[in-house]
């Protein structure tokens, strides 16, 4: 079983390293980092097009703060980390919902859901 007490610092690396690879344009690295359901569930064209936009309309943005929430949950399937931030980028606050899964210790992009009433219209 997983201690819900470690979850954030399990995957505070993915989190900065996705962000990372978010502000550089390195949209083929998060695919390539993300669990084997995330690539079933989007091909990488789907998401270089959903990432590519979000980047162009909000323009830069700060490395994420404290995360606004976070929610671990654990059964035989693995664990999975909710995560949700908000970004403050030069055309106004982002939101996100990410979700990580952990297996064998390894943390890996499950979902990525963003936000933005003055951005994403």
């Amino acid at each position: 079983m997983y201690k819900a007490k470690n979850a954030l610092a399990q995957v505070q690396p993915e989190i900065d390293a996705f962000h990372e690879r978010l502000e550089k344009e390195q949209y083929g690295a998060i695919y390539s980092a993300a669990a084997p359901a995330y690539q079933t569930e989007i091909q990488l064209s789907a998401l270089e097009e959903y990432l590519g936009g979000i980047h162009k309309k909000t323009g830069a943005c700060q490395p994420p703060g404290k995360p606004s929430s976070f929610f671990a949950n654990s059964n035989t399937n693995g664990t999975t980390i909710r995560i949700q931030l908000r970004l403050f980028c030069s055309s106004g606050p982002l939101d996100e919902d990410i979700v990580f899964l952990i297996e064998q210790n390894v943390a890996r992009l499950l979902s990525y859901n963003a936000s933005s009433p003055f951005v994403l219209k």
